[in-house]
């Protein structure tokens, strides 16, 4: 029976990381236009997220098989819901934070739960992972990934309000950052 969660555990992080590196492939190149920074974070954030796939890969304690499902299903659930918000961003879809010059406002799809869908997919991925390895290293990686995607977060609403005006205030307005009460107050307050 292990052997079988074992299995798809594997197959979501299978899944998880080939939707990374198409991720990372399609955002070759790009640089913020906010200088170093911006990108230092983003390298920083693959940085940690690749260390918490690789202690979950090279962790050798016993896990229960229904905490291997359980992270193996916010996986999948994570991976599904950044796949969803690159494939409703579509031409749009870059690893900058400003909007690009040909970008409309997406407020459809996955953009009409939550504003960041792409971040949020990420830190269910992540979850999952560390609940997978049951090490405490990985679940402190995880904090640090999150807080980081929440500063990302503010910094690019600052530009997003900047760039699309009202649109993007009554946007704001209805549809929270993320779908985690206290994580919406951090980032609904006023934008960096």
């Amino acid at each position: 029976m292990i052997g079988l969660w074992q299995g798809v555990f594997w197959a979501a992080a299978t899944l998880a990381l080939l939707k990374n590196l198409v991720q990372g492939w399609q955002g070759r190149g790009q640089s913020d236009p906010q200088g170093g920074a911006a990108d230092v974070q983003r390298y920083v954030i693959y940085a940690l997220y690749l260390a918490v796939w690789g202690i979950a890969v090279l962790q050798r304690h016993p896990v229960p098989p229904m905490v291997l499902f359980a992270g193996a299903a916010a996986i999948v659930t994570g991976s599904g819901v950044t796949l969803l918000a690159m494939r409703t961003l579509g031409q749009s879809y870059q690893e900058r934070i400003e909007p690009g010059e040909d970008a409309v406002l997406q407020t459809a799809g996955v953009f009409r739960w939550v504003r960041h869908p792409m971040r949020v997919g990420l830190a269910i991925e992540l979850l999952g992972v560390s609940l997978s390895s049951l090490d405490w290293i990985a679940a402190a990686l995880t904090i640090v990934v999150g807080w980081l995607l929440i500063v990302r977060s503010r910094q690019e609403e600052a530009l997003l309000a900047l760039r699309y005006g009202t649109a993007y205030a009554r946007y704001r307005e209805t549809t929270p950052a993320f779908p985690m009460g206290p994580l919406t107050k951090l980032t609904d307050s006023n934008p960096v």
